[in-house]
């Protein structure tokens, strides 16, 4: 797994965050890790407010899942098809799981079409085992959340996963990394945290989700909280609310400054 160091620094880079933030009065950041990313460079902490990203919750809804099966570990990604998102381990964890005697049904949704990476990583599964949806629009995204067991992404780095807010909001747990972003939003009632570069790990915490999905009891119990974090942490209400509040902090810290000029 990366280390806390080594996630920072390619935050970073990847994300290109300057010194010259510093110069701001104010900088909203998405999580948490980002805020010390910035830091790192030299921004002041106390400049910083985490936000966090947005999910409409009216359009992703929990809705009952027809297509159930306790035999079947129903799973989808979402994103850009590149190594970072880690569809390769995902699909090498489900490959395990079918060696143990679980069918598998991996849906994929992003991309402008099937690239080598992405017919490379899921070249351990039978193409009976997978669907590949293309590029899905934001209006027809909310079906394919409904129609799997689980959303998995233990990405290698991220600044934000908004897929994992939106899978929350519809009422699906989550297989994400035991790394910030994901620890920021993915708790222990709402999906696994797995160490993104074990496949077995990852199949792991796929093996222990579906099985507690298994319960229906336990099933409707987290599809419940998952909503509620939704709605409660990230929906556009909630954020929308934050934001205000950071302009506002910032708007009356700009009229204290001028009211002191000579």
């Amino acid at each position: 797994m990366m280390t806390h160091e080594k996630l920072l620094e390619t935050l970073i880079e990847v994300d290109r965050i300057d010194a010259r933030l510093g110069e701001a009065d104010h900088v909203i950041a998405m999580s948490q890790v980002l805020k010390e990313a910035c830091v790192r460079v030299g921004v002041r902490p106390e400049s910083i407010a985490v936000l966090g990203n947005r999910v409409s919750t009216s359009r992703f809804r929990a809705v009952p899942q027809a297509n159930y099966d306790p035999r079947i570990i129903r799973a989808l990604f979402v994103g850009r098809l590149q190594r970072q998102k880690n569809v390769h381990g995902v699909a090498g964890a489900l490959a395990s799981l079918k060696a143990e005697g679980w069918r598998v049904d991996f849906h994929i949704c992003g991309g402008l079409g099937m690239n080598r990476y992405l017919e490379e990583a899921l070249s351990v599964l039978d193409p009976a085992d997978w669907r590949y949806w293309g590029p899905v629009c934001n209006r027809e995204l909310p079906a394919r959340y409904q129609s799997v067991d689980m959303y998995a992404g233990p990405s290698f780095f991220e600044g934000f996963q908004i897929p994992l807010i939106e899978a929350l909001a519809c009422g699906k747990p989550c297989v994400a990394s035991n790394q910030p972003p994901a620890t920021e939003i993915i708790g222990p009632g709402t999906g696994e945290l797995v160490d993104p570069e074990d496949p077995e790990d990852i199949a792991r915490g796929i093996r222990r989700l579906k099985e507690r999905l298994n319960d229906p009891q336990t099933r409707e119990a987290v599809a419940e909280a998952c909503r509620r974090q939704a709605v409660e942490r990230w929906s556009y209400r909630t954020v929308s609310a934050r934001e205000v509040d950071v302009y506002l902090e910032v708007l009356a810290a700009f009229r204290a400054k001028e009211a002191r000029k000579p």
